[in-house]
């Protein structure tokens, strides 16, 4: 797994993202995304906030404000997008989270 980009302590963490489904199809009408990073160890280091700013073109921004607490090193990020009985799961990205300098 390719590191995907660097982020600072206390840098905010914000993604714009576009579902698209199988059949290249990006409504997100009845479904539900949640998403979480993890430490190297499984551990939970938080919970990404998701507003989907356009339902029926499937875009959203995935968001972190305060990541001042993160640990230096490398977390792992990946999207859950739920549907009545079937749940999706995202590739997981690899990212690294740099010492701030500025504090």
């Amino acid at each position: 797994m390719a590191i995907a980009f660097n982020i600072k302590q206390g840098a905010t963490f914000r993604l714009n993202g576009v579902y698209t489904d199988t059949n290249g199809g990006h409504s997100l009408t009845g479904k539900t995304l949640t998403s979480q990073i993890r430490t190297r160890k499984h551990e939970l280091v938080t919970s990404v906030t998701i507003t989907v700013v356009d339902e029926a073109l499937g875009t959203c921004i995935f968001e972190v404000v305060d990541t001042t607490l993160w640990p230096v090193g490398t977390l792992f990020w990946d999207i859950k997008v739920s549907q009545t009985n079937t749940v999706l799961l995202t590739e997981s990205k690899e990212f690294n989270v740099l010492r701030s300098e500025t504090l």
